[in-house]
């Protein structure tokens, strides 16, 4: 790790680690909110899922929380003065206390006075991890009156784990978690919209979804040649294959992980592949039937959740700036607040709005919101 860093290199992998089981061990989060917490220099954490519409916010796995907080926090949920913020981040965006509503609104706020306040609770650091339609995953660490406020090292620390949080969580979202034991994966891997294909470590593809078969016959953007994955584009198919191995041969580029990268198709569109390990810990043990030692996870950005905001400007060509005039309008927002929100001028915002409009053959605001946040079920239709 980097100097200052506030843990060491075997402690960082082993939290990745435990973040990736939780993918077909969702219990495995009470072990992976703690680690991270631990890491970060926190005495609480949790894993929670806000419901955007009604504001009911349901903690899934928490670490170091009194047993009556989250029964007392509910009423609140809708008051957090963080949220206004958190609303609006993409997938992967972090926030503190000082850098959303800062100290002022947050330690005047009816929350913090009635709920923090009186249990010693103080500081946060959190991250958006997953956005399906209506709610959001949300992971947050929290330090108490007697712990320092949160200071570069942690931030640090707590940034290079988001991206595997967030890829956790995304691939967890596309599963029905609760149901996903043993002989029921293959019912389960059938169930969803997104293509999932098994790899063996000769990179033979040992077993495919129903959705997977649907993109291999109707898409152009990928092949099945002498039973190995074969993207139509070769950039892609170069960087596929040096995920797959990366996942497969535990190479240094992928270490505990798994990996996003843009298949495009001659169309101008195309899918999005996200690559997962599988020969760790309980991965290890659901897909042992298959004999897999990679997971391929194929989405298609027009059916399915939001994809990772790297990938998606990659599969359409995005500048950095177009990106986040995308990501900063896709809750709805109008061209001036987009601006106002990140700091520059209307005119910029037309222009990369135009500009996206072209790459995503996308004719307006309203195309481009549905492009990037689908609220279509990640499950087949009946």
């Amino acid at each position: 790790m980097q100097p200052g860093m506030p843990c060491s290199i075997e402690e960082f992998s082993e939290t990745v680690e435990a973040i990736y089981d939780t993918v077909v061990e969702p219990e495995r989060w009470r072990i992976a909110v703690k680690m991270i917490a631990q890491i970060c220099e926190s005495s609480l954490g949790s894993v929670s899922v806000l419901d955007l519409k009604t504001f009911d916010n349901k903690c899934l796995y928490d670490y170091g929380y009194a047993a009556d907080f989250w029964e007392k926090y509910a009423p609140y949920a809708g008051q957090h003065p963080i949220m206004p913020e958190v609303n609006l981040m993409p997938v992967g965006g972090m926030t503190t206390v000082a850098l959303s509503c800062g100290d002022e609104a947050y330690f005047d706020s009816r929350m913090y006075r009635e709920v923090f306040r009186p249990r010693g609770y103080r500081d946060f650091i959190g991250l958006l991890a997953l956005r399906t339609g209506s709610r959001i995953g949300y992971l947050h660490c929290c330090r108490t009156d007697q712990e320092p406020r949160y200071s570069a090292p942690q931030v640090q620390i707590f940034n290079l784990l988001s991206k595997h949080v967030c890829r956790a969580m995304s691939i967890s979202d596309l599963f029905d978690l609760q149901t996903l034991k043993g002989d029921m994966l293959s019912a389960t891997l059938n169930g969803l919209a997104a293509g999932v294909f098994l790899v063996a470590r000769d990179r033979r593809v040992v077993h495919m979804n129903v959705a997977a078969e649907r993109q291999l016959k109707t898409g152009n953007a990928l092949r099945l040649v002498n039973n190995h994955l074969s993207p139509s584009d070769s950039a892609a198919e170069s960087a596929l294959l040096d995920a797959l191995s990366g996942a497969i041969n535990d190479e240094a580029q992928m270490p505990r992980g798994g990996h996003s990268l843009a298949l495009p198709d001659c169309d101008g569109a195309g899918l999005v592949a996200t690559i997962l390990p599988l020969e760790r810990g309980e991965r290890q043990r659901v897909s042992a039937p298959f004999a897999a030692a990679a997971a391929v996870f194929v989405q298609d950005p027009a059916v399915v959740p939001p994809m990772p905001g790297e990938a998606f400007a990659k599969l359409y060509g995005l500048t950095g700036g177009e990106l986040r005039v995308a990501l900063a309008m896709a809750p709805g927002l109008t061209p001036q607040e987009a601006a106002d929100m990140l700091g520059i001028g209307l005119q910029t915002v037309k222009t990369h709005l135009q500009r996206i409009f072209q790459k995503t053959c996308t004719s307006r605001q309203a195309d481009l919101i549905g492009l990037m946040t689908r609220l279509s079920t990640p499950t087949k239709g009946q």
